[in-house]
């Protein structure tokens, strides 16, 4: 399975995934924010997501793509990728309040200016259901324990189908 996360700054995505991963075998977190460290270009990114995918699927690991994912045309690219597994294309949408991230966010040692934030809501909001038609199935959680409950659910231990 691949699960892609979104959400805005500060709800929780990295904090969610991480915490997942570590307590479950069997999961690979995938960071296109670790990976944008790197201060790759827009196609070295999308070549080492790739590769990141192709390497957790041969170690037979579930995937967590853990970012934003607010554009659909960001995620577009990775979708193509994995024509023909719809059914292993999970997209989990972590619904925090939106004072709850700003409050989380000035707590951060590199914070995001809030009005940043207040405007990737916007595009959240904007883009939410154009996303959500993107997958097959979706979800809405806004704790960890809904998160883990729903990734539980959804792999019940069943290994990753490669193509």
């Amino acid at each position: 399975m691949i699960v892609f996360l979104c959400g805005i700054p500060a709800s929780g995505k990295s904090t969610y995934s991480k915490k997942f991963v570590l307590d479950h075998r069997g999961w690979y977190r995938i960071s296109r924010d670790e990976i944008r460290v790197g201060e790759w270009n827009s196609d070295q990114e999308k070549k080492v997501i790739e590769y990141e995918i192709e390497f957790a699927w041969n170690i037979m690991a579930n995937v967590i793509i853990d970012d934003t994912n607010l554009s659909p045309n960001s995620v577009s690219y990775i979708l193509k990728s994995l024509d023909g597994l719809e059914e292993q294309k999970k997209l989990i949408i972590i619904d925090t309040p939106i004072e709850e991230c700003i409050k989380r966010n000035s707590e951060r040692k590199n914070n995001v200016p809030d009005n940043v934030i207040l405007e990737m809501k916007q595009k959240f909001d904007k883009n939410i259901n154009r996303l959500k038609s993107m997958f097959k199935s979706n979800y809405t959680v806004n704790n960890y324990s809904d998160f883990k409950q729903c990734l539980l659910l959804q792999t019940d231990n069943k290994k990753p189908t490669k193509k």
